[in-house]
């Protein structure tokens, strides 16, 4: 069985990279939190899971459901912004990752797996104060993907 983690962050970072855009900014996609903090908005990959499903797979091609968490966030000085922005962002890649219409390929994980299925598992917003007063907005987001090896 092969591992999917890799193959999975590198179809969203190909999906979403040049594709989400705020304002007239392209908004960047991190492996992890930047160092430096960033150039807000940004999104990075919080997490992933991965377990083997013997309801899809068999001993000659694998099965597994894997989730991944995305954060967007977005920094504000004082009261001057809201968690709007960054629901745009995550709206913009769930269009992007599950297809924005019925006629929309959801994002594919060819030509290693097959994805069978995206869902969005769950999401959640929260915002910290920082010290210098300016208050940051998150908004995470869950996909689950049902996918099977070529």
């Amino acid at each position: 069985m092969i591992d999917a983690g890799y193959i999975i962050r590198a179809a969203y970072v190909s999906l979403l990279k040049g594709n989400i855009l705020f304002g007239s900014t392209y908004v960047p996609i991190y492996d992890q939190v930047p160092s430096t903090g960033g150039n807000f908005p940004y999104v990075y990959f919080s997490g992933f899971t991965q377990s083997e499903d013997r309801a899809m797979g068999h001993k000659e091609n694998f099965g597994q459901d894997c989730t991944i968490t995305l954060v967007a966030c977005n920094r504000y000085v004082g009261n001057s912004g809201t968690s709007k922005d960054v629901d745009d962002i995550i709206n913009r890649i769930t269009a992007l990752v599950r297809g924005a219409s019925p006629q929309s390929p959801q994002i594919s994980f060819l030509p290693t797996f097959n994805n069978f299925g995206t869902n969005t598992e769950n999401s959640r917003s929260y915002k910290t104060t920082e010290q210098d007063k300016s208050v940051v907005f998150f908004r995470t987001i869950t996909f689950r993907h049902n996918i099977q090896q070529l």
